[in-house]
């Protein structure tokens, strides 16, 4: 759990969580990342994420803070990393996934759709596997035509307004997907 309680036990700022060549496990239901009242960012690099639950991030309002104003903004980047699960953010909160190069991501990105802002990066050699609708604010990748997107007959759909480099296009994507403009 990354999150400011304004308890006086800690400084207002940047929350930060780094590992690399490790494992982390979590035993409970939760997410393996909860974000809540702050700012944060997370770097993993070759970590084995261990967990009983399906939902990898969930960045949304909690206990901490002022009810309305206290959701997340959270920065996730990966390297040689698999990550698997629903990511998840309410609609006060901002979530990013940055998958860099060898980075491995299965799962669901904001498929409720309920997040204020969703981006996802993808790097040439990261993958991406789809398990349901996607539903982001805007979207990078460096594979051509989106070559490392599985999308298991799954779509993903995107904000005109803030991935602008689209055109308002519709795109083919790998397994029969498409990759085209909310409404």
């Amino acid at each position: 759990m990354l999150y400011q309680s304004f308890s006086g036990d800690a400084g207002v700022g940047e929350a930060s969580f780094r590992a690399k060549d490790s494992t982390l496990r979590n035993d409970s239901d939760g997410p393996m990342f909860f974000v809540t009242n702050t700012q944060a960012v997370a770097s993993l690099q070759n970590v084995a994420l261990v967990q009983s639950g399906d939902v990898l991030v969930k960045v949304a309002a909690g206990r901490w803070g002022k009810a309305g104003a206290n959701g997340g903004d959270f920065t996730m980047t990966a390297k040689d990393q698999t990550l698997t699960g629903q990511v998840l953010a309410d609609s006060i909160s901002s979530v990013a996934l940055d998958l860099g190069e060898g980075a491995v991501y299965e799962g669901a990105f904001n498929a409720d759709n309920t997040a204020q802002r969703a981006a996802i990066t993808l790097a040439q050699t990261a993958h991406w596997s789809l398990t349901a609708d996607a539903y982001v604010s805007s979207i990078s990748d460096e594979a051509t035509g989106y070559a490392n997107i599985a999308s298991n007959g799954h779509n993903i759909y995107y904000d005109q307004d803030a991935a602008t480099a689209l055109g308002g296009r519709t795109y083919s994507l790998p397994g029969g997907g498409k990759l085209l403009p909310r409404n």
